[in-house]
């Protein structure tokens, strides 16, 4: 693999895919893991959506992490999706394709 050519825009598209393709599996994997979490302590609580909502989260500049942030970030990506899934209807990433949804029984359990 050649070095990127900060001058060609090819390499810029490119860049963008693989970065699109990582984070598509990366949150493929981690939100239903923290669905899982939240099901089994009933569902997220007000304080989860509380703390979802003070984040402010715009999604399109989330989803592209830069400098030394992209773990933290990506899980609070992925933790928020998690919560929004429990929303009706749940949360879709068209450009992503993927959708999360979560519910509960009638118990309040998974």
């Amino acid at each position: 693999m050649s070095t990127p050519d900060p001058h060609d825009p090819h390499d810029d598209v490119e860049a963008f895919r693989v970065k699109r393709t990582l984070l598509r599996c990366h949150l493929a994997v981690t939100v239903p893991l923290c669905i899982a979490d939240l099901q089994r302590q009933g569902g997220p609580d007000d304080w989860q959506r509380d703390r979802i909502r003070g984040w402010g989260m715009d999604f399109d500049e989330h989803l592209f992490f830069h400098d030394h942030q992209t773990a933290p970030q990506a899980a609070r990506v992925a933790e928020a999706l998690a919560v929004l899934a429990f929303q009706p209807g749940g949360v879709t990433l068209p450009h992503l394709g993927l959708h999360f949804e979560a519910t509960l029984s009638a118990e309040g359990t998974p």
